[in-house]
C-alpha cells in the first residue's frame, strides 16, 4: 500500500522506513508505532548535527540529549519557534506528561502528520531535491479504521523487543550509520545559506492543525486570551471558564455528532460568558467551507449542560447559541489566496451578513464591543448634532467653508459605503482642525467607538496633541477633557480608550516585531486616520 513517507525512500530511507513502520504498527501495536514516530524526531536531529558539524561537547551526537539537540538549532537560528515545538512534540511521547488515559492510537493519528511534516522540512532543507511540490500527509485506510480496542500510551523498552524488531532496529542502526557518512561528506554551507534554506523549506510545508493550533495559542495570547491548548483544555483536563477571566479553552466538547467526535477546537469566554466558538484547519484547507460547516455545527450545538454559559440565541431562527464563530488555518491574510488564509469571521447576530476574512484576531474587549454596540444609533444623534453651532463656532473649532465642506464630504462617502477615503488639503489650510471635527463628531455619535491617529513622526503627534488639548468644543472643553486619549508614550489601551495617537514606525513595530507586548487586535480601532499619507506613499513607490 502506497504511504505519503515514500517520498523520502531515494534519499532519506531511514525516514522513510521509520515512517511506513510507524504505518503498519498504527493497528496492532499502537505503541509501537509511538516508539518509530519518536525515533523519526530524535533521527532528523541527529542527522542535522552531522550535516552542520555541530559541536557536541562530548564528542558524539548520541550522547546530546534531544532536549538540548532542539534548544541549540533553535539558539543557531536552523528551526524556528514552531518547528521546535513539533520536535518536542515527538520528543515527550510516551513520558510521565502522557495521560495514562489517553489511548495509543488517537496520538498516533494526531503525530504521524507532525513526523511526516518534519520530514518534509528537513529533505528541502538538508536534501537536493528544491523544486519539489509539497503534498500533505495522507492517512492510510488501515489507520482510519483502527481496531476498537483501546491502548493505553506506553512506550516499548528495547528489552521487551520481539525478533522482529531486533531485526529491524539492527536494519535501522544500518541506514543511520550510511546517512551519517552521507552527512559527513556532503559540503559544508555556511549557517546563513542553512538558514535561507531552513525557511524556504519551512515555508513551502503543509502545516498540520496541530501546528496550526500552535500558531493560534501564540496569536490569540497576543491580544488578550489567555490560552494554551495543552493545558486550558476541557478534552485532557476538564477546564472550565472563570470569572475575571477570558480564556479560549481548547477541545470543548458540543453535542455534534459529526465532526472530530463533537470537540470543537476552542471556545471563546469572556468571564463565565461563551462568546464564540474557533476552528481550526490545516493550511491547505478552503476557510469558508468550514465556516458554512464545522462552525454553524459547533455553534448550534452547545451542550445542555452548558446552558450557564449561553447568553442567549442568535441567527434568523435563534438556532445558534453563541454569538461568533472563527475559522482559519493559521496562513495571514492575503487577497490573492483569500479563502485559504486569514481569520474568517461570521456574526450569528447579523444573519444577513456574510461571513469575512480578518487579518488578525478580536480581543475581548473588542467582541464585548461589538455585543454592545447598536452599529445605527448614530444617525439619530448626526440629524441632532448642529453643524453650524458646532463647526463654525468662533469660540472652538472655527472651520471655514472649505473645511465644513471638507467634513461633509467625509460623511457622505461614509454613507455611500466607503471603506477607504482620501481627503487631500495643501499645507495650512487647517488638516488638524478638519480631522478634529470629524474624530469629535464620530466618537459623540458613537459612529466609531476607537480611532487611531497615525502619524509619520513624533512632532506631528505633538502637534495634534497639543490642539486635541486647546481647542474648545462641548461646554468649553477640549477633546482631551472629553475622552481618553492615550499620546505617543502610551502604548497600551483599554475599554475607555477613544483615541490613540501612534507614528507609523511605533505601530509596524508593535505588530510584525512584537516582542512579548500586548499586540494590537484586529477589533481594537474601527477607524485609521493617517496623517500626511502622501509621505508613506511617496516611499512606496520608491521601494
Amino acid at each position: 500500500m502506497a504511504s505519503s513517507f515514500d517520498y523520502f525512500e531515494k534519499e532519506f530511507p531511514l525516514l522513510a522506513k521509520l515512517g511506513k513502520q510507524a504505518e503498519s504498527y498504527c493497528e496492532t501495536d499502537p505503541n509501537g508505532a509511538l516508539y518509530k514516530i519518536r525515533k523519526i524526531g530524535e533521527s532528523i536531529t541527529t542527522l542535522v548535527y552531522q550535516y552542520d558539524n555541530i559541536a557536541c561537547p562530548s564528542g558524539s551526537v548520541k550522547d546530546v540529549s534531544q532536549v538540548t539537540r532542539i534548544n541549540t538549532l533553535q539558539d543557531c537560528g536552523i528551526i524556528d519557534s514552531l518547528l521546535a515545538k513539533s520536535f518536542t512534540r515527538l520528543r515527550k511521547i510516551g513520558n510521565e506528561a502522557v495521560h495514562e488515559d489517553l489511548d495509543s492510537s488517537v496520538i498516533v493519528r494526531e503525530l504521524l502528520p507532525i513526523a511526516y511534516s518534519l520530514c518534509l522540512w528537513f529533505a528541502g532543507t538538508y536534501g537536493t531535491n528544491k523544486k519539489s511540490e509539497y503534498k500533505e500527509y495522507v492517512t492510510p485506510e488501515k489507520l482510519n479504521a483502527v481496531a476498537k480496542k483501546k491502548f493505553i500510551v506506553r512506550i516499548k523498552k528495547k528489552t521487551e523487543f520481539t525478533p522482529q524488531e531486533k531485526l529491524d532496529e539492527e536494519a535501522e542502526s544500518q541506514l543511520m550509520a550510511q546517512a551519517t557518512v552521507v552527512a559527513a561528506q556532503v559540503p559544508k554551507v555556511l549557517i546563513s545559506e542553512r538558514k535561507n534554506r531552513s525557511y524556504k523549506a519551512n515555508r513551502a510545508r503543509p502545516l498540520t492543525e496541530a501546528e496550526t493550533r500552535d500558531l493560534i495559542d501564540d496569536q490569540l495570547r497576543k491580544v488578550g486570551w489567555e490560552c494554551d491548548t495543552n493545558v486550558l483544555n476541557q478534552k485532557l483536563h476538564g477546564t472550565k471558564p472563570q470569572k475575571g477571566h477570558n480564556m479560549a479553552i481548547a477541545e470543548w466538547q458540543t453535542d455534534s455528532k459529526i465532526y472530530n467526535h463533537g470537540y470543537a477546537d476552542y471556545a471563546l469566554f469572556i468571564g463565565e460568558k461563551l462568546v464564540g466558538v474557533i476552528e481550526a484547519k490545516a493550511e491547505y484547507k478552503d476557510i469558508p467551507c468550514v465556516i458554512d460547516g464545522q462552525c454553524k455545527e459547533y455553534a448550534s450545538l452547545i451542550k445542555d449542560t452548558d446552558k450557564d454559559y449561553i447568553q442567549g440565541k442568535w441567527g434568523v431562527n435563534g438556532e445558534y447559541k453563541v454569538p461568533f464563530a472563527f475559522a482559519t488555518n493559521g496562513r495571514p491574510y492575503l487577497k490573492q489566496l483569500e479563502t485559504k488564509s486569514g481569520i474568517w469571521f461570521i456574526n450569528f447576530a447579523k444573519p444577513t451578513e456574510a461571513p469575512k476574512a480578518l487579518q488578525g484576531w478580536m480581543s475581548p474587549i473588542g467582541i464585548e464591543e461589538l455585543l454592545e454596540r447598536n452599529s445605527e444609533s448614530y444617525k439619530k444623534e448626526y440629524e441632532e448634532l448642529d453643524d453650524d453651532d458646532f463647526l463654525r463656532n468662533k469660540d472652538g473649532l472655527s472651520l471655514r467653508d472649505y473645511q465644513v465642506e471638507a467634513v461633509h464630504a467625509v460623511d457622505k462617502a461614509l454613507e455611500e459605503g466607503q471603506k477607504n477615503i482620501l481627503l487631500a488639503m495643501a499645507t495650512g489650510t487647517g488638516k488638524t482642525r478638519t480631522f478634529l471635527a470629524l474624530i469629535y463628531r464620530f466618537l459623540k455619535t458613537k459612529r466609531f467607538k476607537r480611532i487611531l491617529l497615525l502619524v509619520d513622526r513624533n512632532s506631528l503627534g505633538k502637534q495634534a496633541f497639543d490642539v486635541f488639548s486647546e481647542v474648545k468644543l462641548d461646554q468649553l472643553q477640549p477633546l482631551t477633557d472629553i475622552y481618553n486619549i492615550k499620546n505617543l508614550e502610551e502604548k497600551v489601551i483599554d475599554k475607555e480608550t477613544k483615541l490613540q495617537i501612534s507614528t507609523v514606525q511605533g505601530m509596524v513595530q508593535r505588530i510584525l516585531y512584537n516582542d512579548g507586548e500586548r499586540m494590537p487586535a484586529v477589533t481594537d480601532f474601527d477607524l485609521v486616520i493617517i496623517d500626511e499619507a502622501h509621505r508613506g506613499y511617496i516611499l512606496d513607490k520608491e521601494m
